[in-house]
């Protein structure tokens, strides 16, 4: 169960983007871009921050989006609402299914600390259907770690991550995205990550 934090929750409205940095009339400069893809950001980080009542619900709405994407990349058939019914239909502690599997995955993504250990990429990797071997996955966390303390934009360093896992495993492109969120809200501070940039690639 998703519990809210009475402590930290926010009733408050969420944060919208501003009108001009969503302004689709012609393609917009380099400089443009970044300065509108910085409104956005910071209306994300906003949002990501708030605890608010709804947020759980739409971390997982979000995770099932990243689901979604994850079978249309692997050339899969399962949508939303079969992967919800994968996971959410099965009979207690039953095997959800590869598909599901993968949903759980994104699921988890959403519910806990952005925090990256061998440990917990091992079941991760397991979820989705990849092997990777133990010293390699080590030197992976040690690359995440380092993030951590990078003086590039964290957009930069999710990108580099998700680079880092194709170059490294191209089969485990859904794993790279699922590191891209995790380090994006590393480096941003969030209290759980956001799946977003799988279904934004492949959505």
């Amino acid at each position: 169960m998703i519990r809210l934090d009475p402590a930290t929750a926010s009733s408050s409205a969420p944060p919208s983007v501003p009108a001009w940095a969503i302004t689709s009339a012609g393609a917009p400069s380099d400089g443009d871009a970044a300065f509108r893809a910085g409104a956005a950001l910071g209306a994300l980080d906003t949002l990501a921050r708030a605890q608010a009542a709804w947020a759980g619900a739409w971390r997982q709405r979000l995770a099932v989006r990243c689901a979604a994407s994850s079978m249309r990349l692997a050339g899969r058939a399962e949508d939303a609402a079969a992967l919800r019914d994968a996971w959410h239909l099965r009979p207690l502690r039953a095997d959800p299914g590869p598909a599901g599997a993968v949903f759980g995955a994104w699921r988890q993504l959403a519910r806990q600390p952005p925090a990256a250990t061998p440990g917990r990429l091992g079941k991760i990797l397991d979820q989705l259907g990849l092997h990777w071997d133990g010293a390699a996955l080590a030197d992976l966390c040690t690359q995440i770690e380092k993030l951590g303390v990078s003086q590039r934009s964290a957009p930069f360093d999710a990108a580099a991550i998700a680079a880092e896992v194709v170059a490294m495993r191209p089969d485990a492109e859904v794993f790279g995205w699922w590191l891209a969120d995790l380090v994006l809200a590393q480096r941003l501070g969030w209290p759980q990550p956001l799946p977003l940039l799988m279904a934004q690639g492949f959505g």
